[in-house]
């Protein structure tokens, strides 16, 4: 049999000299890497052919990478077709994602050990490599799985072992204990400042008798100073941080005190430990590393970096515009310096209340004399009061907190980690459980990044309760993943601008999945990719931007000053497990102030087989005022009332508004396809609709008659069922303008009139303005309804073609509600109408 000629552990070594770290890092060669595996190939093939019976010595080594399935049933990928001949080939399995629990398949074939057993639970571990074969009816180890799962504990704990004792190399300690209790309890005298101590795999420096900024200290009075890893991490078991501890509070602010700003500090491995970790003069770099925190306190946050305090300054400017590059404060080149951060604020607050709303972080370019130049132009409008700038002196820079979970008690009304005041925060890989507040929360920042953040049932979510990822005043955002179940929101942000999120989900939402404007203050920003599933009977979007920060009092924000300005949500799914109600409150995105840019891929499903009986539940809802373009692109989903809602509130300068709406799919029925009110000018086409149970195709309400409102109507219009008017008016309502491309639905068939009739809506619009009318034969005419011979028209500036078959009876339309003057169409010949002063009249 042949075995390595080559040590792995001088082959793969860290330095040139082994464990001397002074003579250099070791780059491993590739000749003596080659050399070792060949080694190893040819001791494998010399085990197999040891193992005698049936099995043939294996004529290559096929590797198959784990692809999907379970931990018990793994789906694997070979990297070339498996032989016919059983033992004619070594398979090696990688990639594994998580130990088994149970007995063991590979592509539906049973694993065994190399006895024939099946394999315990947890034999198999998270990234292990396997080498089997094929006996025929199993796949069957060639190692001790038991073993394996050993070894790889054994080069765990190896390599931390190495890595304690490379550091302790270079440090050379002078007194040296198993444990950090040991060395805390030591009553051995000082070695002098400077002389190295080591407890178990952690270093300490001594300092001089007379230091205040020492970190822990010997029970004979040893002040001592954790020293860094080789990476520069300060490891929190160092300081005393233990599960053991009743209250760690005491030892992070140790931590704290003694370590300079964004420091990295790593917690223990996957421990519950209790207490608050709260740094308002600083930012770290925290790796929880697994840990569940608790609190000790009620009205704390668990983690708070940042929160330094702020002083207000006036503005001179009694206005900024969205857009602005500078303000006026008096002093400023003295206050303020270049490349600082700080908030603007106009005073606002919201209706009813004190709380104050519309913030927004800016960025200092620089200062000359009293004037501050932005880096960027200004998002939003100050304007509702007297203006502030907040500024502190103390700036941070690059906070970090990943790899946590919070876990508060039950009595806990704070929030889990927090940072404020900082240009560069990253959040990632956090879990929470039993939160009340905000589970995770960042206010007054600038370029915050998150990736991978769960709020899973949080204690309450009332109003104010159950958030997950929480920003409020931040600028320059980037989330991917934020998650949560039963949460009011697993998303919310106010006063966020800038922003890029995707990926939000709850599987239960309990309110809104995702609040992208809780105040009613965000602009210029994607959002992608939601999700909601909820049971919850009513007033549960998944998209929200909110007005409820917005008022006409002294010191209030007018909507017509926030418009969503520059906003593209695509991918939103929302799932109603719930029968559709008349009352239901439920739509996929619900803009509460108008919005320009771009909604697209929008549906909101009812499983329930309930069909509407009003416009409620809706893809897409605005209550908006004018502000720039919008386009709607495939809205839909089953069972709704109306896909599309649009409903102006007449605030300032209307009739600018526009919205180019393409698409709109409903699956089952409908009530609308499209329901509009106030003083909206729209586009649409791509109607595909099947049953609609409303008044027609479109609901128009009422609108303000004094301001231009126009419908434009495109070819593509497809519904079944029974004839509808294309557009429904409200009872008093003001005619849009507008116009409709041909798309008959039924432009072959004649309508039947006689003494009397009323030509309907459905029957004109159906047939595409184009009417043929059937009377009885014979001499003498057919006069129709004195008062609705016609419908009144959809739209002023509407034609319509009216035509009669020779042979038939002439048609009088008399002069009434809708005809300006009475006329006649003899048989055998055609007129053309028109619309205007919501009346008809010939052209």
């Amino acid at each position: 049999m042949a075995f390595p000629d080559f040590d792995p552990v001088q082959v793969f070594r860290d330095f040139v000299t082994d464990k001397v770290p002074s003579s250099g890092k070791w780059n491993p060669r590739k000749p003596e890497i080659r050399r070792l595996l060949k080694s190893y190939e040819s001791a494998i093939l010399a085990l197999i052919a040891g193992q005698g019976g049936d099995i043939e010595l294996a004529r290559g080594v096929i590797s198959f990478a784990v692809t999907g399935g379970t931990a018990n049933d793994i789906v694997a990928e070979p990297d070339s077709e498996l032989p016919d001949n059983p033992g004619s080939a070594v398979y090696i399995l990688g990639g594994v994602l998580e130990p088994n629990t149970g007995n063991v398949t590979i592509n539906g074939k049973p694993l065994l050990t190399n006895s024939g057993n099946q394999i315990a639970s947890g034999g198999l571990v998270a990234d292990g490599i396997y080498l089997f074969l094929d006996d025929g009816a199993n796949y069957r180890l060639l190692s001790d799985y038991a073993s394996a799962a050993i070894v790889a504990a054994a080069e765990a704990q190896a390599e931390r072992a190495e890595t304690a004792a490379t550091e302790a190399a270079l440090y050379d300690p002078t007194f040296r204990y198993k444990s950090i209790p040991d060395l805390l309890s030591s009553m051995r005298a000082p070695g002098g400042a400077g002389t190295v101590w080591q407890a178990g795999e952690f270093l300490y420096e001594e300092a001089s008798t007379g230091a205040t900024d020492h970190h822990v200290e010997t029970a004979a009075g040893v002040k001592l100073y954790v020293l860094p890893d080789q990476q520069g991490a300060y490891a929190a078991t160092a300081f005393g941080v233990s599960s053991a501890v009743a209250d760690n509070t005491t030892i992070y602010n140790r931590i704290i005190a003694g370590l300079p700003a964004n420091s990295k500090i790593v917690w223990p491995d996957k421990q519950t430990l209790l207490g608050h970790f709260l740094s308002p003069g600083k930012v770290f770099d925290l790796d929880l590393n697994g840990s569940t925190l608790v609190n000790t306190l009620d009205n704390q946050s668990i983690v708070q970096m940042g929160h330094s305090p702020r002083t207000a300054y006036d503005v001179t400017e009694v206005v900024l515009q969205r857009g602005a590059r500078s303000f006026t404060v008096v002093g400023a080149s003295s206050l303020f310096a270049s490349g600082h951060i700080g908030y603007l604020w106009d005073s606002a607050v919201r209706p009813g209340g004190t709380q104050g709303v519309n913030y927004e972080v800016i960025k200092i370019d620089r200062v000359e004399g009293n004037t501050v130049y932005l880096q960027w132009p200004l998002y939003s409008y100050k304007g509702a009061g007297a203006l502030k700038f907040y500024y502190s002196p103390v700036q941070h820079k690059n906070a970090s907190i990943r790899n946590g979970k919070a876990h508060p008690t039950n009595t806990h009304i704070g929030m889990g980690f927090s940072v404020w005041n900082c240009d560069g925060v990253d959040f990632d890989r956090h879990r929470s459980e039993n939160t009340s507040g905000r589970a995770f929360d960042c206010r007054y920042s600038i370029n915050f990044s998150s990736n991978d953040t769960i709020c899973d049932r949080p204690r309450s979510s009332g109003s104010g309760e159950g958030y997950g990822l929480a920003l409020y005043a931040v600028t320059g955002v980037r989330v991917r993943k934020a998650h949560g179940y039963r949460c009011r929101h697993a998303y919310d942000q106010d006063s966020v601008y800038d922003f890029d999120v995707s990926d939000v989900y709850d599987p239960e939402d309990q309110s809104s999945c995702c609040a992208l404007a809780h105040n009613g203050f965000a602009s210029d920003g994607y959002l992608e990719n939601v999700r909601s599933e909820t049971s919850v009977t009513s007033g549960v979007y998944a998209v929200v931007l909110s007005a409820q920060g917005y008022g006409r009092g002294a010191n209030e924000a007018k909507a017509e000053n926030h418009c969503f300005y520059n906003v593209y949500i695509d991918g939103v799914q929302y799932d109603a497990r719930l029968p559709l109600l008349a009352t239901a409150a439920r739509m996929g995105v619900y803009a509460q102030n108008s919005i320009s840019g771009r909604i697209a891929n929008v549906r909101l499903d009812h499983e329930d087989t309930t069909n509407p009986t009003s416009v409620n539940a809706n893809g897409v809802r605005i209550n908006g005022v004018p502000c720039g373009d919008l386009e709607l692109s495939q809205i839909g989903g089953k069972r709704l009332g109306a896909p599309i809602f649009l409903e102006e509130v007449e605030y300032g300068p209307a009739g600018k508004y526009v919205a180019r709406i393409r698409g709109i799919t409903v699956d089952e029925a409908c009530w609308v396809a499209i329901f509009s009110r106030g003083s909206w000018s729209w586009s649409v086409d791509g109607i595909n609709l099947n049953a609609v149970l409303g008044p027609g195709v479109i609901q128009s309400g009422t609108h303000f008659s004094h301001l231009p409102v126009r419908y434009d109507i495109g070819s593509s219009l497809s519904y079944s069922g029974a004839d509808v008017p294309i557009i429904s008016h409200g009872g008093g309502a003001a005619r849009p303008t507008g116009s409709k491309a041909l798309s008959p639905r039924s432009i072959s068939s004649a309508v039947a009139v006689v003494d009397g009739a009323s030509i309907s809506t459905a029957q004109l619009e159906n047939r595409d303005m184009r009417l043929v009318l059937s009377s009885p034969s014979g001499a003498g005419s057919i006069t129709l309804s004195a008062t609705t011979a016609l419908p009144q028209p959809a739209v002023n500036g509407a034609q319509a073609y009216v035509s009669v078959p020779a042979g038939l009876n002439d048609v009088v339309f008399p002069a009434g509600n809708n005809i300006h003057a009475g006329f006649t169409i003899a048989a055998g010949s055609a007129v053309r109408l028109v619309s205007y002063s919501n009346k008809w009249a010939l052209a």
